[in-house]
Parts: structure tokens; sequence; C-alpha cells
């Protein structure tokens, strides 16, 4: 999850949120705080898809984790869609960063 996910995460909490502030204002704070919850919830998955063979139980428990993670998904289209309303510059410094983070 580190490998794949973490760039992602960390350029999103780290460089795209605060560029967004611009058009979301305190809003950037909520998404911060949703965003822990979302690494929370992609922690408690891998753990349980790490198990093998889940439990009826535990498979409810990842399919709903699956559905979070889902929701997270979209709404991160929506803020790269609202990104598109930054300057060229901006954009730029935005890809350098994101480039920089998977590395």
């Amino acid at each position: 999850m580190n490998i794949l996910l973490g760039p992602h995460f960390r350029y999103e909490e780290e460089v795209l949120y605060p560029a967004l502030r611009v058009f979301l204002g305190e809003y950037v704070d909520q998404l911060i705080t949703e965003y822990d919850e979302v690494i929370k919830t992609a922690k408690a998955y891998v753990e349980l898809l790490n198990k093998g063979r889940l439990k009826d139980k535990e498979g409810e428990e990842a399919a709903k984790a699956a559905r979070a993670l889902l929701v997270h998904v979209s709404n991160c289209d929506g803020l790269a869609i609202l990104s598109e309303r930054l300057g060229e510059k901006d954009l730029q410094n935005l890809g350098e960063k994101l480039l920089s983070m998977r590395k």
C-alpha cells in the first residue's frame, strides 16, 4: 500500500489540497481530516486482505472498506477537475511535485 498509494496520499494531502484552498477555503481542513480516515480504512483493508481467507463478517468489512475507498476515488476526480482552474505555472508545479513524490 505504501508503494502504490503512499505517494498519491502524500501528494494530495501536502500539495494538492493546499493548492485548492484558494477555491475551497476552510473546506480543505475537512478534506485533510477525511483523508486521515481514508488512510485508516486503507490500512484496515490491507490487513484484511493479508489474512487470505476471510470469515463472512470480515468479507463484509472488506467490502465496506472498498466502497469507502471508492467514494474517495470519486471525490479525487472532482478535485482534479477543480485543479484545472489553476494557472499554467501552478499546474506545472503540481505535476513536478507529484513526479517527485512518486520517485
